[in-house]
């Protein structure tokens, strides 16, 4: 299913069965030095590589601790589908001498929107972002963590 894709967790893209070469003379190699079918470009649309379908490997079951720990070494994140940011506040993220809050900044440094956060040890708060926000790119700011933020039309 293609909900259950975590595509912001998606690391590295392995490309195999295209059209290349793999004779040791032209051949490109990977981080483990593999040989790699590089595909060749070509001028005719009907050429090259066309893929039609994808395959997920490897991944993390929703609730695993490799997940678990992600989220706690990027304690600020965006969701694209529900157009909701996720923050992780723990002991490491919040600072419990001042208010925390959630600041969401325009390109010129105005502040579009803000919320207050909890200074609980241990919570994950999913603050969803206004309909009001026209699209353009965001920054959101957490304590000392930011992300880049795309909104679309599309929401």
């Amino acid at each position: 299913m293609m909900s259950n894709i975590r595509i912001n967790e998606i690391r590295y893209v392995r490309i195999i069965d295209v059209v290349g070469s793999i004779d040791t003379l032209y051949a490109q190699r990977d981080s483990k030095n593999r040989i790699i079918n590089d595909p060749w470009p070509t001028p005719f649309a009907s050429s090259g590589f066309d893929l039609d379908a994808v395959g997920v490997i490897n991944q993390a079951a929703k609730n695993s601790s490799e997940t678990y720990l992600n989220q706690f070494k990027r304690p600020l994140y965006f969701n694209t589908i529900s157009n909701t940011i996720h923050v992780v506040a723990n002991a490491n993220t919040t600072n419990y001498q001042q208010k925390n809050e959630l600041n969401v900044y325009n390109l010129a440094g105005k502040i579009c929107f803000k919320t207050p956060l909890d200074n609980a040890k241990s919570a994950t708060h999913e603050i969803q972002i206004p309909s009001n926000l026209s699209a353009g790119t965001y920054i959101a700011r957490y304590n000392n963590y930011s992300i880049k933020i795309i909104l679309t039309d599309n929401r």
